[in-house]
């Protein structure tokens, strides 16, 4: 898969199949408009493309790596990134189709959403786009919202469902586990000190992490799924910083894998992280958690 940026890229694609919209997710709602342009991609012989406006300085769900790992995986021909600068947000909605869609990437074929909104002050929706498609010679597909359990599926409702531990729930909406990757970075080794070492990744600023607090996970290492018990926080029963981190404890690992890439997949939540009176007392903790989690299996 080709990762573009729409500012440097914008004539380089030849005739496409579009999904637009802000895609941080990437969860079921999404999965039927990238899904769908996938599909007649195929059928057409052209090339897909996932057209993903983003917001500056917004926590993502997803990083841009980890958001194009999955977009490969879900066989996109192009991941186009556009900012969301002050010149893109004058557009009107006829010159986003104009200078986007037709100019750019030469939609034949345009996926969006019902409540989609293009164009200076959102003044387009997906009526809009379909007299504007009839006009310029491309197809619109627009999908009725999802929903589970009686309400939307959206990235905002993913949002809140994390911020308060709920991963089970969230990753029912993602449509996979909520996952954390990164480069395995060497720390304090205060875990060795303890007895439970673990792969310690810091993530990006950008990046979305749950409710603070321990997890049932599995990690992927070279190829291999452990399961882990994972920590998100700043540890603050032997660390005084703030950072935060995602400290995996891996069962039946022993290896050396720092510097190596790891996945952290979140499956479940098993207590808000806390600071406890003594080192011994967050031992007895940690193998009460692990007790649980194999409990569990």
């Amino acid at each position: 898969m080709k990762i573009l940026d729409y500012i440097k890229d914008k004539n380089i694609l030849p005739a496409s199949a579009v999904a637009l919209g802000k895609f941080e997710g990437i969860h079921l709602g999404h999965r039927l408009l990238i899904d769908g342009a996938v599909a007649y991609a195929r059928e057409q012989d052209i090339t897909s493309v996932v057209f993903t406006i983003c917001q500056p300085g917004a926590a993502r769900i997803y990083t841009r790596a980890e958001r194009a790992e999955i977009l490969t995986g879900l066989n996109v021909d192009v991941d186009m990134e556009c900012a969301f600068t002050p010149e893109f947000m004058a557009l009107s909605p006829e010159k986003f189709v104009e200078q986007v869609l037709v100019e750019s990437l030469h939609a034949t074929c345009v996926f969006v959403g019902e409540d989609f909104r293009f164009g200076k002050d959102r003044a387009g929706n997906a009526d809009t786009l379909r007299e504007l498609g009839e006009k310029y010679g491309f197809r619109v597909s627009v999908y009725e919202k999802l929903c589970m359990d009686g309400s939307e599926i959206s990235s905002s409702r993913i949002r809140d469902l994390l911020a308060e531990g709920r991963i089970a729930q969230a990753n029912a909406l993602l449509g996979r586990a909520y996952a954390v990757s990164g480069t395995v970075r060497e720390g304090k080794r205060l875990g060795n000190t303890i007895g439970f070492p673990t792969l310690n990744l810091y993530p990006e600023r950008e990046k979305l992490l749950p409710l603070p607090g321990v997890y049932g996970t599995e990690v992927l290492v070279d190829g291999k799924t452990y399961r882990a018990i994972t920590n998100v926080g700043s540890n603050p029963t032997v660390e005084h910083g703030k950072e935060l981190k995602v400290e995996s404890h891996l069962l039946d690992f022993d290896e050396n894998a720092y510097g190596k890439e790891i996945e952290v997949r979140f499956l479940s939540f098993v207590r808000e992280e806390r600071r406890f009176p003594s080192i011994n007392e967050l031992k007895n903790q940690i193998k009460s958690d692990i007790l649980s989690l194999v409990a569990n299996v």
